[in-house]
C-alpha cells in the first residue's frame, strides 16, 4: 500500500528547518493516504524552544485533536492514554502524538532543564515521528495473524482459541539533564484479546528504561549509578491482580534476558515474549503481589556499565474486572527513578531524577 504524506503547504517544510536552527515554535500536521484518499493516520508534532515550553493544557489539547481527526480505533474500541505528567524543574519542548494506520496511539514527549539539549530533543522527535511512518507499517501485516503481536521485535506464542496480546498504546518520555545524564522511559502497553472470560480482562506492559550517563551525554564527570523502572498496578481503578512478570531474582553480569508474561483463561490463553542484552550490570527483583507492583533494582556496579548508555526491559502481566460501562478507567502507573554519580576523593556527590507514567485505558 502506497502512502504518502500530506504536510498541507510547504510552510511546515521551512518551519522545520528554522527550528532546527533557530529554536523557535512549530508544528508538523500530518496524514497518510491509502490510495484512495481515506486517512491512515493522523499526527501532530510540535517544537518549542526552552523559553517556550509547552503546559500539560496544551499538550492535552494536541492529543485531542488527533483523536478527533482520526477516523480509526484500536480493535474492540480499547487504547491507553498517557497523562502529561511534567517532571519537576524540567521545560517540555517537544511533544508528538500520532494514531497509527492499526488505531494504536503512539506518543513521544521531551522534558529538559538546559536549553543545551533542546537541538538534540528536536531531532530525536523528527526521527520518532519519521520511524512511525515507516516502521509502523509492520504493524499492518502482523494484524492478519492474531498470533503475532505488531511489534516485529515481540513474539507472541501459539495461542488458543485465537487468543492474542494486542498492542493498544506506545508511549515515550526523554529527559535529559545536564549535566548529569539522559534518561528515557518507553511504556508499551497490552491487552489480551478473545480471552474467554466477559468478567475479566488481561492487560502487559512492556517498560523499557535507558539512561546515558553525562560524562556520555555532555562530556562531564557524572556517571551511572542506579536505576528503578517500577509497574504500580495498584494505582488503577479495575482491581488489577498482578498474574506474571519477568525478569525474576538476582541476575548479574552481562547477558541475554528473555521476558515472558502470560495471561488468559484456560483454553484461550497466549504468551507475549521478547528478549533484551543486559549490560554488565546487577539486576534485582524487588516486587511485591499485594497491593500488585512489579519493581527491579539495576545497579551500574562497573566501570563500563557507569560510562555508557544501559537499561533494561522489563514486564508484567495482570488480571482486571472488566467496567461494566464504557469510560476512561486509571490502569497502571509506571515510574522509572536514576540515580547518577559523581566521584570525589573524599564522597561522591549523587543526584536523583524521576519520571512518572500515569496510565490510563478507554473503553
Amino acid at each position: 500500500m502506497n502512502k504518502m504524506m500530506n504536510l498541507k503547504g510547504t510552510k511546515y517544510i521551512a518551519t522545520i528547518v528554522i527550528v532546527a536552527l533557530l529554536l523557535t515554535t512549530s508544528m508538523l500536521t500530518a496524514a497518510a493516504t491509502n490510495g484512495r484518499g481515506e486517512a491512515q493516520y493522523e499526527a501532530d508534532l510540535v517544537l518549542r524552544s526552552f523559553g517556550e515550553g509547552m503546559s500539560t493544557d496544551e499538550i492535552r489539547t494536541i492529543r485531542d485533536n488527533v483523536l478527533a481527526r482520526a477516523r480509526s480505533r484500536p480493535p474492540e474500541g480499547v487504547f491507553a492514554l498517557a497523562a502529561p505528567v511534567i517532571a519537576e524543574g524540567t521545560v517540555v519542548v517537544a511533544y508528538g502524538f500520532m494514531v497509527r494506520p492499526d488505531g494504536v496511539p503512539s506518543e513521544y514527549m521531551a522534558m529538559t532543564n538546559s536549553n543545551e539539549s533542546v537541538e538534540s530533543i528536536h531531532k530525536q522527535a523528527s526521527e520518532w515521528l519519521r520511524r512511525e511512518r515507516v516502521v509502523r507499517r509492520a504493524s499492518e501485516i502482523g494484524q492478519k495473524d492474531s498470533s503475532t503481536t505488531p511489534d516485529p521485535d515481540i513474539a507472541a506464542s501459539v495461542a488458543t482459541a485465537s487468543a492474542s496480546w494486542q498492542e493498544i498504546g506506545f508511549f515515550t518520555r526523554t529527559m535529559p539533564q545536564s549535566p548529569y545524564g539522559q534518561f528515557t522511559n518507553h511504556s508499551r502497553v497490552f491487552r489480551l484479546i478473545n480471552d474467554g472470560s466477559a468478567a475479566h480482562d488481561f492487560f502487559a506492559v512492556r517498560q523499557w528504561a535507558t539512561t546515558t550517563p553525562g560524562i556520555v551525554a555532555y562530556n562531564s564527570t557524572w556517571r551511572n549509578d542506579r536505576q528503578i523502572p517500577q509497574q504500580n498496578w495498584g494505582w488503577g481503578q479495575l482491581g488489577a491482580e498482578m498474574i506474571d512478570r519477568d525478569p525474576l531474582g538476582t541476575i548479574s553480569g552481562s547477558q541475554t534476558i528473555g521476558v515472558s508474561l502470560a495471561g488468559g483463561t484456560e483454553g484461550a490463553s497466549a504468551t507475549l515474549s521478547w528478549s533484551y542484552t543486559q549490560p554488565n550490570v546487577t539486576t534485582n527483583d524487588l516486587s511485591i503481589l499485594v497491593p500488585p507492583r512489579a519493581r527491579w533494582e539495576q545497579l551500574f556496579n562497573t566501570s563500563a556499565s557507569q560510562t555508557t548508555s544501559g537499561g533494561m526491559e522489563p514486564g508484567s502481566a495482570v488480571r482486571t474486572i472488566a467496567p461494566a460501562a464504557p469510560g476512561t478507567y486509571r490502569l497502571l502507573e509506571q515510574r522509572t527513578d536514576v540515580r547518577y554519580r559523581n566521584p570525589r576523593l573524599f564522597g561522591d556527590d549523587l543526584r536523583e531524577f524521576a519520571h512518572v507514567f500515569q496510565l490510563s485505558v478507554v473503553y
